[in-house]
């Protein structure tokens, strides 16, 4: 997902086997605690934000004939719950490679609120296709321990205390699976979503339209490099 002429190559190969797609579920992501610095993709995008924004947009754009054409179909992001730890964040159009400041926290959380973003204005674009586009919030899930391997002693503590507290998998998939299939949600679109029936709310810089369009047009450049 950091590689554009991968998201393209896979686009093409599913297209030539499947001719419609019901659900699109953005559930990529990267979070590595060992990033320290920006690291530039192939397409001179910061790593974190390729991967957990542009090339969603990318993908999205590319299967957008084959949603439409197989409607009612539905498009689900991923955020996260994270982000309330971030009243205040909104998109850094000076800083989307990470030039001026870094840190991974930050730039998973920068790039999760542009998936917000995204969301809401996808989902006003395609109002009248049949094309539905939702956000779930994924709270704390526990990890599994293979995942865990490479972090330091202190980081290894705190996914231990909140794993005491963490959802299952299989429990969070509960969410995922109503946004995919109920019924109900055919027409329901621009939702934000803690679980089923349960809506979260975004920080305020998520609902500015503005900023939505210009993010849009940001990501646009960035994918026609």
């Amino acid at each position: 997902m950091a590689s554009q002429a991968s998201v393209r190559d896979f686009v093409a190969e599913f297209s030539s086997r499947h001719p419609r797609l019901d659900v699109l579920i953005h559930n990529a992501a990267n979070f590595d605690h060992s990033q320290t610095k920006p690291v530039l993709t192939e397409d001179d995008v910061e790593t974190v934000f390729a991967t957990n924004h542009v090339n969603i947009f990318l993908m999205t754009q590319l299967l957008l004939d084959t949603l439409k054409a197989s409607a009612p179909s539905r498009i689900i992001t991923v955020a996260s719950q994270g982000l309330m730890t971030y009243p205040f964040l909104d998109i850094e159009f000076d800083n989307l490679n990470g030039q001026k400041k870094f840190s991974m926290q930050h730039a998973y959380y920068h790039a999760k609120q542009a998936q917000i973003m995204f969301t809401f204005d996808l989902a006003e674009r395609l109002k009248g296709t049949g094309v539905t586009v939702n956000c779930v919030r994924v709270g704390n899930v526990a990890i599994p321990d293979e995942r865990l391997t490479h972090l330091p002693k202190f980081l290894l503590k705190l996914y231990e205390m909140k794993r005491k507290f963490a959802l299952t998998p299989e429990k969070m998939a509960e969410t995922y699976t109503w946004l995919s299939t109920d019924p109900a949600l055919e027409t329901v679109t621009g939702g934000y979503w803690d679980a089923p029936d349960k809506p979260a709310k975004a920080n305020k810089n998520a609902y500015n339209i503005e900023t939505q369009k210009r993010l849009w047009d940001a990501t646009d450049q960035l994918i026609r490099k």
